[in-house]
């Protein structure tokens, strides 16, 4: 019903060009109420072996151009269909060079003791944080000064959205992470319990002794003008990114953090 919707309306407009996010569900529609359109889709992450490949490839006819977010993604769309190999090509997101309008103080960073880490991206398991924070107990014993920052929407992505579910190794490895502890759940949407209890988020919290709970912070979505401030002054930033979406910052305005910084934020990566 969306996509007809939508389809319809890019039809009154008569574009010669039509931008699709990843939902390649909408192409069909799209393509029907908009013969004569160029219409390109964008892939933000690989397509798995549930996904239904004699559906795919029929969207992929009605499109003209494919771009992804990685050559990872894009070598990965020509093996799965070489019939539209020359159809893919890597499209890395530009920057707005506004949004990065100061200048890192080395001076400042360097003399400081606190030593900042900034975690940018989702709070979920296909990200690796349980990974992230063992390597940060390490990193404590070490250089105890350090302080850890994670900036990302709080909650875990479908677990057949985001692993390869014919890869039993790596399934056995996070489900653990999707177990539904309902009690706990319940308990706090009751109010009977912390807010996050049963989720991811508690369990790595339940993984850290008192004195790390202390030097480390969850701080969830920032709009995009606050991150970019927020990201300029740390030590060093970190990036799971395997052409995943990034959810360091709300829904209705995705930011593709680790190509933006790479361009324009002189902070180690």
């Amino acid at each position: 019903m969306f996509g007809r919707q939508v389809a319809a309306e890019l039809r009154q407009h008569s574009y010669d060009v039509i931008h699709i996010q990843h939902c390649s569900q909408y192409v069909p529609a799209i393509r029907a109420l908009n013969p004569t359109a160029k219409i390109i889709l964008q892939l933000h992450a690989e397509w798995f072996s549930q996904n239904n490949r004699s559906a795919l490839e029929r969207r992929l006819r009605d499109v003209d151009f494919i771009t992804t977010a990685s050559d990872y993604i894009t070598q990965r769309v020509r093996r799965q269909f070489p019939a539209f190999a020359e159809r893919c090509a890597t499209l890395y997101d530009g920057i707005d060079a506004s949004e990065f309008h100061h200048e890192k103080n080395y001076g400042v960073s360097n003399a400081r003791r606190e030593k900042r880490i900034v975690y940018s991206g989702a709070v979920s398991p296909h990200k690796g944080i349980h990974v992230l924070l063992d390597a940060f107990k390490h990193v404590v014993k070490h250089h105890p000064e350090v302080r850890l920052e994670i900036i990302g929407f709080q909650g875990s992505y479908g677990l057949e959205e985001t692993f390869d579910m014919s890869d039993r190794q790596v399934i056995g490895t996070v489900a653990r992470f999707y177990a539904k502890n309902r009690w706990s759940r319940l308990r706090a949407k009751l109010s009977l319990g912390p807010r996050d209890a049963g989720t991811y988020q508690a369990y790595l919290k339940s993984q850290l002794s008192r004195t790390l709970l202390t030097k480390y912070r969850f701080s969830g979505s920032f709009p995009a003008p606050s991150c970019s401030n927020a990201i300029m002054t740390p030590t060093f930033l970190l990036f799971r990114r395997f052409g995943m979406r990034a959810s360091a910052f709300p829904r209705w305005r995705r930011w593709r953090p680790a190509h933006r910084l790479s361009q324009a934020c002189p902070v180690p990566l």
